[in-house]
């Protein structure tokens, strides 16, 4: 299959503690469209975690991010992003660079 051009279907973060345990995870089938964090970045959003039974809010830096190039039902390329998000890693709070446009960048 040859990929020129696609768009990310869907993310998938897998949060980890300083010892490497999963701490919980997140799925969004709708990323398309958005920008995809790179490593580095902070990323925040609420996860199932298994020491939990409802969702909480989980933030850290991304320290991984891998591509996975599937085929939808119609035959045609998606993309899956995987990201690795490090809750032991101190993060800063995000800085509001546009002002008020509300786009927020992380500090790397």
């Amino acid at each position: 299959m040859e990929l020129r051009k696609a768009t990310a279907a869907g993310l998938f973060v897998e949060f980890r503690d300083s010892l490497g345990n999963s701490a919980g995870s997140a799925v969004y089938f709708d990323w398309q469209g958005r920008a995809l964090p790179a490593v580095g970045d902070q990323f925040a959003c609420s996860v199932h975690s298994p020491r939990a039974r409802t969702p909480r809010r989980m933030a850290g830096r991304v320290t991984h991010r891998a591509f996975d190039v599937q085929t939808d039902d119609a035959g045609k390329p998606c993309v899956w992003v995987r990201l690795v998000v490090d809750v032991g890693v101190d993060c800063a709070p995000a800085v509001n660079k546009r002002g008020r446009a509300g786009f927020e960048v992380s500090r790397n």
